[in-house]
């Protein structure tokens, strides 16, 4: 057995941009010098590959066990645990980090009986848990999110109770053979034309609704051969082949296709390659910013930069000027995604001839889209706007929210933010109302956890009981705060919260929604 101190396990059973984005987790991790261990899922082994500071891989084979369970589950159980038994044999773990809040991870998590549990578990009575508030939030943002105004890396860090400084997530650099291989393929595939550059195309989303249209980056391509000189490379999976095939059929102008034929070391070699990435919110993406590759980056449908934005400053993050959008997973839209074609071509040029140039990007007022640049403010991830369109009611809404929640979440003194006052009072009277409505449901719902205390009797927990029913059901109703609703109900609902805890948590949400309340009502 190997009886090294210091090991700490990592559980991100998530997709592949999210396993990208704990890079930071696992470099905070290796400053304080602790051996490092990876559980993720089995497909996305070759992705924790590209991760640094990564000392040991496990990768889950979570779908194995899921296909063996409708079959025969007595041998899925008896595979499970030993893959159990052969990780824990041959390594003790003193911390545990579960980044992943479904009940699945919780179960993994509770078979390995770390010293120390960070993230999500379970406890010895099988019910959910979190280390702190910063997990619980990641939790019910998880459920909400276009709604959160952290980007996930922030959220993985304090969840894990690491020193809260901005740390990019640098992720291995190719080796130089690696790049030389993919820039001569790149060079030979382009006819050897003398281009000034190329810059990665990624055609694909997670969803269709949340992809510009292939014609769109066609014709941006036609621009960028014509009048920058840059040749377009069209990346992308085996199962993006036939978008790569539209452009190719759509477009005049030369570009080198690798669509399916990269494994995800080319795939990072061929971003090295690369100036600049127009993307789609993917994975590759994320990528791009761990190579330290600026990008322009897409959010349409329900995709939002607050949350999944490139980790990297100084990338343009653009989003159609729609009073709908972002919109929410259950929504039906009733203009077949017209987000997806509200920003043209012409404006992306306009963006990267700008960026090519003076490598900053301009300020172009504009109906088409709102555009934001990445930046980093008092160690977290912020959006800069660029343009009037920028500035609208949610963004400076989702600004306020990630102060308050900051001051929330750390226990610090809530004070008012150094942004300038909402101006729509029309946007802002419809959420203090919603707040005025909370404030006296907290306080009645504190004096009477105070009372039953003291009395414990039947009648004072049913009344207690109903108002926690109201107060819960009047902070998930608002469409401005159902991040909050969720967190109240997890943190009310946690086992080891007493009496005395239900006081103290009403207190502390009335201060955060009086603060919330008191900045809307500024004029």
């Amino acid at each position: 057995m190997n009886t090294v101190q210091n090991n700490a396990l990592i559980i991100n059973l998530t997709r592949f941009g999210d396993l990208i984005q704990s890079q930071p987790v696992l470099a905070k991790l290796k400053e304080q010098d602790l051996t490092t261990h990876l559980v993720c899922l089995e497909n996305f082994a070759h992705a924790a590959g590209l991760l640094e500071h990564v000392d040991y891989t496990h990768p889950f084979p979570g779908a194995k066990f899921l296909a063996r369970l409708d079959s025969h589950w007595p041998s899925a159980v008896a595979e499970f645990q030993a893959w159990i038994k052969k990780l824990i044999t041959n390594t003790n773990f003193d911390l545990t980090i579960n980044l992943t809040p479904s009940l699945s991870s919780r179960l993994l998590n509770s078979q390995f009986q770390s010293k120390e549990n960070r993230g999500f578990y379970l406890d010895e009575m099988g019910f959910g848990c979190y280390s702190g508030n910063w997990a619980a939030f990641l939790q019910a943002s998880s459920a909400h999110r276009g709604c959160s105004p952290f980007n996930i890396v922030d959220l993985f860090v304090h969840s894990a109770h690491l020193p809260a400084t901005a740390t990019k997530p640098r992720i291995k650099r190719p080796e130089q053979d690696e790049i030389a291989a993919i820039q001569k393929m790149l060079y030979q595939e382009s006819n050897n034309r003398g281009f000034n550059g190329f810059v990665g195309f990624q055609l694909g989303a997670s969803q269709d609704q949340r992809r510009w249209p292939v014609e769109y980056f066609a014709r941006l391509g036609e621009m960028l051969v014509q009048r920058l000189n840059l040749c377009p490379v069209i990346l992308g999976s085996k199962a993006e082949k036939k978008l790569a095939q539209k452009y190719l059929s759509t477009s005049q102008a030369p570009c080198v296709d690798l669509t399916g034929r990269t494994s995800l070391k080319e795939l990072s070699a061929a971003l090295s390659c690369c100036s600049l990435l127009i993307t789609n919110d993917t994975g590759t993406m994320h990528l791009a910013a761990g190579l330290n590759i600026k990008c322009v980056a897409f959010f349409l449908a329900t995709a939002q930069p607050w949350d999944t934005g490139p980790y990297l400053e100084n990338c343009l993050c653009l989003e159609p000027d729609m009073d709908c959008h972002p919109c929410s997973f259950s929504h039906k839209c009733q203009t077949n995604f017209s987000c997806r074609s509200s920003f043209s071509p012409k404006l992306v040029f306009q963006t990267v001839e700008f960026f090519n140039q003076h490598k900053k990007w301009p300020q172009i007022n504009t109906d088409e889209a709102r555009m934001r640049v990445t930046d980093f403010n008092n160690g977290f991830y912020t959006l800069r706007p660029v343009n009037d369109a920028a500035r609208n009611n949610y963004s400076q809404w989702m600004l306020a929210q990630n102060h308050y929640y900051r001051l929330f979440l750390d226990h610090g003194e809530i004070t008012l933010p150094n942004l300038p006052f909402i101006s729509d009072r029309s946007f802002c009277r419809d959420i203090t109302e919603h707040l005025e409505q909370i404030i006296p449901l907290l306080k009645l719902a504190g004096e009477q956890a105070r009372v039953l205390k003291k009395a414990p009797l039947p009648g004072v927990k049913k009344k207690f009981l109903s108002t926690w029913q109201r107060l819960s059901h009047q902070l998930s109703q608002s469409p401005h705060l159902p991040v909050l609703g969720l967190l109240w109900t997890y943190q009310s609902q946690e086992p080891s919260l007493d009496l005395n805890g239900i006081t103290d948590l009403c207190s502390r949400y009335m201060h955060l929604i009086e603060a919330m309340r008191d900045f809307l009502s500024q004029k």
